[in-house]
């Protein structure tokens, strides 16, 4: 406990040390007494607004690039995308004719041949719809994905023009 004792009273005495050394000169200068560093923060405002001002044209060129590389790329996803659904219908179709044909053999070879053949296409109908929409959400999802990277892309330009324009 005296360890936590001791530690409690630094900590004060540093928090007394600091007010007091804050406190030293008031909360106001007087009035007659001028900031000598007045000229030096005024310069370094005025630097600092040229710097802005001069990185502002390289800033909204590099705000336009990504912007143009952002709407070039939607076009290049979507089409990826549609690309890719045929493929996924596709992949839907074999799922549908292997999952009728793994049925057939269980149920020939179970003898639960004489079920009804519309139940067993309604259900194959069931599968065959969910892994296409599974396809398609995997689609979507790499679609979503590639205009995120795009985003990515563009933020990433744009941070890099404009802390190359804050080095000029």
């Amino acid at each position: 406990m005296e360890t936590q004792n001791m530690k409690a009273f630094v900590l004060a005495l540093c928090l007394a040390v600091f007010v007091a050394t804050c406190w030293a000169h008031g909360p106001e200068p007087a009035a007659s007494v001028t900031d000598p560093a007045a000229p030096a923060v005024n310069a370094i405002k005025n630097a600092g607004n040229a710097v802005k001002d001069a990185a502002t044209p390289a800033v909204n060129a590099a705000e336009e690039a990504g912007s143009a590389a952002k709407d070039a790329a939607t076009p290049a996803a979507t089409a990826v995308r549609d690309a890719t659904a045929p493929a996924a219908h596709a992949a839907a179709e074999k799922s549908e004719s292997f999952a009728q044909w793994a049925y057939d053999k269980l149920s020939s070879g179970f003898g639960l041949r004489s079920a009804d053949e519309k139940t067993i296409a309604q259900n194959a109908k069931m599968d065959a719809g969910e892994a296409m929409h599974a396809a398609e959400q995997r689609v979507e999802e790499s679609f979503d994905s590639t205009k995120h990277k795009v985003g990515e892309a563009y933020e990433s330009a744009k941070k890099a023009a404009t802390e190359n324009g804050k080095k000029k």
